[in-house]
């Protein structure tokens, strides 16, 4: 059975992107960075207790030596209409989108899209 793309998925995906733009990107100097990582960093990120997500810090590792790892730290409030995506391996086939709407958690879960 050939798998439906997302952008055939019965929600409005006009919002939701493969890329999203933290307010302050890592500023790490330029080492070599994984190709394995698209962005080239892990965000981290906390749910806060009032619905709020937080962006910790960057881990950028360096594809030179695999003990070197710089991490920048941001504490800062992720803000705006996004979509959280959750899965529990990179190339798990079940993926959730979980929607926050002014930097908010949706917690209703119909909202919440479960794909395929």
């Amino acid at each position: 059975m050939r798998q439906t793309p997302i952008a055939a998925h019965p929600f409005d995906v006009a919002e939701l992107t493969d890329t999203f733009d933290y307010p302050t990107p890592p500023t790490a100097p330029a080492i070599r960075r994984l190709t394995s990582l698209g962005r080239g960093y892990i965000a981290h990120h906390i749910l806060n207790a009032d619905g709020t997500l937080t962006v910790t810090h960057f881990e950028i590792p360096d594809s030179t030596t695999s003990s070197r790892v710089i991490v920048e730290r941001v504490d800062e409030p992720v803000t705006g209409d996004f979509w959280l995506v959750m899965r529990s391996g990179f190339f798990d086939d079940k993926t959730t989108y979980i929607p926050f709407r002014t930097g908010k958690l949706v917690e209703n879960q119909s909202k919440w899209v479960i794909f395929p």
